[in-house]
């Protein structure tokens, strides 16, 4: 398996907002920068929470995974 290469958040802001369709579709990456809790209801099978550098985004998280991150705390998903 190749090593899926690493994004901030702000890279993925920008490829983002740059087209609905990009080179990301159908690949694994990797995420970093601050995990941040927003303690809120889980929707369905997945809680909302925040990831930011300089920039944030919502990120979907499954029970099993929020319950091993830590909020405030950096992490290189």
């Amino acid at each position: 398996m190749n090593n899926p290469s690493t994004y901030s958040v702000s890279t993925l802001t920008s490829i983002y907002s740059q087209s609905l369709s990009s080179s990301l579709d159908a690949q694994i990456i990797s995420l970093e920068g601050f995990y941040s809790d927003k303690q809120g209801t889980l929707y369905g099978n997945c809680y909302y929470d925040k990831l930011q550098d300089k920039n944030k985004i919502t990120i979907q998280l499954t029970e099993t995974l929020k319950s091993k991150l830590t909020s405030v705390r950096y992490y290189y998903i």
